[in-house]
């Protein structure tokens, strides 16, 4: 536990990426040595011992790694959990949601399992080799940063406010008239969902200025509250992602986990995950207090995880159809759902181009867009077997959002703890997600941010002069 949320020494950081570099080599090395993985317990047990080798390399690393290990753990939780599934014995239809064994020969998996090991291998190399030790930069003046960064966060919830009470209210009305199909089936403007992401974004920044006092408990769990409401109308995957964020950062980095709060976190967490499945078995008829009720008075633990594991699972499925289905029925996209996400800045753009619309979710254009999209899938869609090298590019970004996060107790540095928290919950999203369905909202609420925070110190520096601070004062600011 030390490890994980609190680390003061500093190993010579030379020698811990030689040591990680070969363990990682050996560990790839050996993959290459099993001649095929026929058998579903072999594949658990191996990618279980490999996140069990990342995981401890990650803990020996001169310094917290909270989320770079949450983000290995769900990588193989998205891709390996209805493997596990079905070597404990639990693969059937109740159970895996988008059974990944319909959509490929046992070759095909057998390929597409060895791309996730990889894939797997070298997001581990770029997070723990790019990533350096946090350097001691001096910390600004912290009354005045904290008086902007509160400011800059009450204009992101402002603005952002009306779209995002638009987007749930409506889920809400689709879900209450026909359930997830209500839904699911809504179409909101892109831009409109970008805006609506203020309001998020605003309340980590919030919580970053804040959570350390007294007034950061309320907020915590206001928002915790709110997200576990948003999730009765069936969607969770988004409500998912911004809470891990949301929690890590409260816990790992603005409050000191005592016992008690150790143990309150691991019973939160529990009737989350409770209460995440819950919303899955019951989006399909409507909630319902009446519904909610009977599914406690049967559920147990262990249902809930295979539960959690056979559908979380089902992004190995998506890989497995890319697999299948690219280059034989569709050709490789090479980079055209980047482009796309890049040019989906500026709204109606994309659609002007076939091409690009059609691959931003490729999943579509196989007849497949049912199973969702898939970070590993979209890799192999694009670059084929040479997709395996992009998952080092989301290794360092793991790196620096890890980096700014070991920050965060440097009050002058808590802008770029914030937009790493921000990045962190599309990193979690695109997991199980497309590439184009972050990049507007990021652009929106980090361009939104620079101007605003451009605007709020000059309106400061302007109020310093008026009270004769003079040239000197507003320099040092």
């Amino acid at each position: 536990m030390s490890g994980l949320f609190a680390r003061d020494t500093k190993p010579d950081i030379t020698a811990y990426r030689v040591l990680c570099t070969v363990a990682l080599v050996l560990q790839a090395l050996g993959i290459v040595c099993l001649p095929c993985f026929d058998d579903y317990g072999l594949m658990c047990f191996v990618s279980l011992a490999q996140l069990a080798l990342f995981v401890v390399a990650a803990l020996a690393f001169p310094g917290r790694q909270p989320f770079v290990i949450f983000f290995l753990v769900a990588n193989w939780i998205f891709n390996c959990g209805q493997i596990a599934c079905i070597a404990a014995g639990y693969g059937t239809d109740d159970v895996l949601n988008l059974d990944f064994r319909w959509y490929g020969s046992p070759t095909t998996i057998d390929s597409a399992f060895r791309f996730y090991l990889y894939s797997q291998t070298f997001v581990t190399a770029g997070a723990l080799l790019l990533q350096r030790s946090a350097g001691d930069k001096p910390a600004r003046s912290a009354i005045r940063r904290s008086s902007e960064l509160k400011a800059l966060a009450k204009g992101l919830i402002f603005i952002g406010l009306p779209f995002w009470l638009y987007v749930n209210g409506s889920k809400m009305m689709g879900a209450a008239s026909d359930a997830y199909h209500g839904v699911y089936s809504l179409i909101i403007p892109a831009p409109i969902q970008a805006l609506s992401f203020f309001f998020e974004a605003g309340l980590l920044l919030m919580l970053l200025v804040i959570g350390r006092g007294r007034e950061g408990t309320p907020l915590f769990w206001s928002v915790v509250a709110i997200n576990v409401v948003v999730m009765t109308t069936g969607s969770r995957q988004y409500s998912v992602c911004f809470l891990a964020v949301w929690c890590l950062v409260y816990f790992c980095y603005l409050k000191r986990l005592s016992p008690g709060r150790t143990v309150g976190m691991v019973v939160a967490c529990v009737c989350l995950l409770f209460l995440i499945d819950a919303f899955g078995e019951l989006r399909t008829f409507g909630f319902s207090f009446e519904a909610l009720s009977a599914y406690f008075a049967k559920a147990s633990f262990f249902d809930v995880v295979w539960d959690s594991l056979g559908e979380f699972g089902s992004a190995f499925s998506t890989l497995v159809t890319s697999m299948t289905n690219v280059p034989s029925v569709l050709p490789y996209g090479m980079g055209a759902t980047y482009v796309a996400g890049v040019l989906s800045i500026i709204p109606t753009l994309v659609s002007r181009f076939p091409l690009l619309k059609a691959a931003t979710q490729f999943t579509a254009s196989i007849d497949s867009a049912f199973l969702g999209g898939s970070m590993l899938g979209e890799f192999f869609y694009n670059f084929g077997w040479f997709g395996i090298a992009c998952s080092f590019l989301v290794g360092a970004l793991l790196a620096w959002c890890q980096g700014r996060l070991n920050e965060a107790e440097d009050r002058g540095r808590i802008v770029y703890v914030w937009a790493s928290a921000v990045l962190a919950v599309f990193l979690l999203l695109f997991i199980r997600g497309y590439f184009t369905d972050a990049i507007m909202k990021l652009a929106y609420v980090f361009l939104f941010s620079w101007l605003a925070s451009c605007l709020i110190k000059y309106g400061s520096q302007r109020r310093t002069l008026k009270r004769g601070g003079g040239s000197q004062e507003v320099d040092a600011a």
